[in-house]
């Protein structure tokens, strides 16, 4: 079940510090990451306490699934993927039902079936089954729960994984949670059959996220099968750690030279224990900060990370592509290359489904939107993506723009595009002048 031995003082130490619904980490804060500045592929990790934060010691069940659901939403945080340990069933079928209508589908692992106090060896979660679960935005392709048990643990380790499109790509996206004693063998030897398996998706070519709670500080040999070689740090797998670009909690540890640490910020009492793996080959630019303790839905902080598909960011206003808008609204940009073909799929807005088409203009988009209204959204290199908003801009210049005919593309398929990705310095958008562009096939 859940750790008790080992991280007890710490537990202690962080539930002392309550005063209210709220505590926040002790450590800095200066590097705080939202949805307005991070990059466009989002993650979230949340160890749920869901068995043993129960009713009766003040925790608060709906709000625990209120907060996962909100991570989910575009003007929160808008994850892609969202990683839970200790959950009890019928919490992750609340959750899974509130993020099925945004595109999402999980799988659940059973740890423990779940008893009753009357079966004489504790309750477990009211009866229900106890485990944890993995959730993705976007189509579903093959699932796997993989056993990292190796013998001698309380209860099986279990590590449930799906294969999606997230973001029109194709990834394995797994939730873990390796075993709490104070005697990190058993641990070690699980991380590293997780390890091994991730590393044969990634030789097929396939990114790989891991979450979780791995119970183990960043520099224990059990992370060590994790971070990459790169890290020069004692690393021995394939892995960028979300926050390992973190200065604020580089400590003693690393130089401030460095750009890379195997640290960050604690998730766990004083500790961080929690960690978002993606594979180093397949994505850049990662990200991530801890949001504050709530002590009504866990005893761990929610963990949120965010990251560049390793082929995308900003692109130049010069760059040939192609837009396409999905049914949820999101904008994205495929490059074109020197040999005629595209690139991958790279996120470049959020919140497009009210306009009917979208085109490049130099190193702008523009849009039309239902009401025949043309928008235009100028790129600010190294910002986040653009989000559509119209009515957020300078006062009118020009009058709605409605074509004679339909242009020949639909905001379904593609319109030409260059340099979308970015949003604008201020909200983003300004009514453009009806000469100001011609509709392109």
């Amino acid at each position: 079940m859940r750790r008790l031995t080992s991280l007890v003082a710490t537990a202690l130490t962080s539930l002392a510090l309550c005063a209210g619904g709220l505590v926040t980490a002790t450590a800095a804060q200066a590097d705080t990451v939202s949805a307005g500045n991070a990059p466009p592929l989002r993650i979230v990790s949340y160890n749920l306490c869901g068995n043993m934060c129960g009713d009766a010691k003040g925790y608060d069940n709906q709000r625990r699934i209120d907060t996962v659901a909100d991570q989910a939403a575009t003007g929160t945080w808008g994850a892609d993927q969202i990683f839970l340990q200790e959950v009890c069933r019928p919490q992750y079928d609340a959750i899974e039902k509130r993020l099925a209508p945004l595109g999402f589908h999980g799988l659940y692992a059973t740890t423990l079936p779940g008893r009753s106090a009357s079966d004489g060896k504790g309750a477990v979660c009211g009866g229900a089954d106890y485990g944890m679960a993995v959730l993705a935005k976007g189509p579903v392709v093959d699932t796997k729960v993989l056993d990292l048990t190796v013998g001698g643990e309380d209860e099986p380790i279990k590590s449930p994984c799906v294969k999606s499109y997230v973001q029109n790509r194709v990834n394995w996206a797994c939730s873990v949670h390796l075993y709490w004693a104070a005697d990190s063998t058993l641990r070690t030897a699980e991380a590293h059959r997780l390890a091994d398996r991730a590393a044969q998706w990634q030789a097929e070519g396939i990114p790989v996220v891991l979450g979780g709670d791995f119970n183990g500080h960043a520099r224990s040999a059990a992370l060590s099968a994790f971070y990459d070689k790169g890290i020069e740090d004692g690393g021995e797998g394939s892995f960028l750690e979300a926050d390992e670009t973190d200065k604020d909690h580089f400590g003693d540890v690393c130089p401030p030279s460095r750009s890379r640490c195997r640290s960050g910020d604690a998730t766990f009492g004083r500790e961080k224990i929690d960690y978002l793996f993606l594979s180093a080959g397949h994505f850049k630019d990662v990200k991530a900060d801890v949001l504050p303790l709530d002590t009504r839905v866990s005893d761990h902080r929610l963990l949120r990370g965010a990251a560049y598909w390793s082929d995308c960011g900003p692109a130049g206003p010069g760059a040939g592509g192609i837009l396409r808008r999905d049914a949820a609204g999101g904008l994205f940009r495929y490059t074109g290359r020197p040999d005629g073909t595209v690139a991958g799929a790279c996120k470049a807005g959020t919140g497009w489904s009210m306009m009917r088409l979208a085109a490049r203009d130099g190193n702008a988009v523009l849009a039309a939107d239902k009401a025949g209204t043309l928008w235009r959204y100028p790129a600010a290199p190294g910002r986040a993506p653009i989000r559509a908003t119209p009515g957020c801009g300078s006062p009118p210049v020009g009058r709605p723009w409605t074509p004679s005919s339909p242009p020949a593309t639909s905001p379904e398929t593609a319109a030409p595009t260059s340099s979308a990705g970015t949003r604008p310095a201020t909200c983003g958008c300004t009514r453009a002048r009806r000469a100001a562009v011609t509709p392109r096939p």
